[in-house]
């Protein structure tokens, strides 16, 4: 006999009166993901359902933003190699500015509104949360887990539409209470990146680096040069051109590049019921930017008034229109291909 009494219990289930693990705090998945951020949930007197709600929003942020990226981390300081994968950027427009008038304590509480529904909206689309600087927001698409470059591109797409939709709705609710709006601008590119544990031998995080995260910082800021909220990169335009329409902006050449690249707004997902007419006008604005390009500029102009009659307030038809009444008065020279060349960030 080994001297031990037998419980009588099923294999694998403890009978009632064997010990367990305490009821204590140690044991809890969300104190061990959420820390101190749980421990700040009940000391805000938080019980009961509303609690566990905030459990389960600490695991859900912690599983989606510092878990994965702390999982890699595990190559300690060395690069993780090259994949393609989908940077994205976001950032409020003129928020230097507001900074200068406004109350501090009411901007920061604005501002961790508008960034909690953002980084939701990451989350929410299969995206991992990089880094927020300032008020600006880093994701990216694929580096934990992909779905393939195409759907990749199409959870970034859907995250930006969200973004917008939630931002909206935040602007009226302060505009209400008196609020200042934001405004928002959207950069989405794909490609190769690079990944690692980047920084200094006292802190370092994981992060991708690259050209093509370059590229995606330098399109959002672009959205302010194009008046629009989204720019995406040529190849996440054709990722994404199945699900969701999108419209055409310039072929532009940023500082740090050789080659120029198309680049496109994101209208709204196909399945969204968008307005047909404006769909069939949008056919015309197609057209008169490739009569641009083949220096047209004649049929571009009656085009883009063609257009205007309908979208009288539509940035960029009035920016070609603009241009093309320059053009006919004073011609481009042979070498001019619609490239436009920015020298600075």
């Amino acid at each position: 006999m080994s001297g031990v009494q037998s419980t009588g219990a099923p294999a694998g289930v403890r009978p009632p009166s064997a010990p367990g693990p305490p009821a204590d705090d140690r044991y809890d998945f969300s104190v061990v993901l959420g820390g101190p951020l749980y421990q700040l949930a009940r000391r805000a007197h938080l019980s009961g359902d509303a609690l566990e709600l905030a459990r389960r929003r600490i695991v859900f942020f912690a599983l989606f933003s510092w878990l994965p990226l702390l999982i890699l981390a595990v190559a300690g300081g060395r690069a993780w190699g090259t994949a393609v994968l989908v940077p994205f950027f976001s950032d409020i427009v003129g928020f230097t500015s507001l900074t200068e008038n406004a109350d501090p304590e009411a901007l920061v509480k604005q501002l961790n509104e508008y960034l909690s529904r953002m980084t939701a909206a990451v989350f929410e689309h299969g995206g991992t949360l990089d880094k927020f600087i300032g008020d600006a927001v880093m994701a990216v698409w694929g580096n934990v887990r992909s779905l393939g470059p195409a759907e990749d591109a199409r959870m970034a797409a859907r995250a930006a539409l969200t973004m917008r939709r939630e931002l909206r709705a935040l602007n009226e609710r302060w505009f209400a209470q008196g609020i200042l709006p934001f405004a928002m601008g959207i950069g989405i590119n794909q490609g190769d990146v690079l990944g690692g544990n980047i920084g200094s031998q006292e802190k370092a995080d994981p992060t991708v680096i690259g050209d093509t995260v370059n590229l995606a910082s330098r399109l959002e800021g672009l959205t302010r040069t194009y008046g629009v909220d989204i720019i995406l990169g040529p190849t996440a335009t054709e990722m994404v051109r199945d699900e969701f329409h999108v419209r055409s902006v310039a072929r532009v050449k940023v500082k740090g590049k050789s080659e120029p690249v198309e680049i496109a707004t994101l209208i709204a997902a196909r399945s969204a019921g968008i307005d047909p007419e404006f769909l069939h006008h949008l056919e015309t604005y197609e057209e008169a930017f490739q009569k641009f390009r083949q220096r047209e500029f004649r049929q571009t102009k009656i085009l883009l008034s063609r257009f205007l009659e309908f979208y009288p307030n539509d940035f960029l038809a009035k920016m070609y229109l603009e241009r093309v009444l320059e053009y006919e008065q004073t011609p481009p020279d042979e070498e001019w291909n619609a490239v436009e060349v920015f020298k600075k960030k």
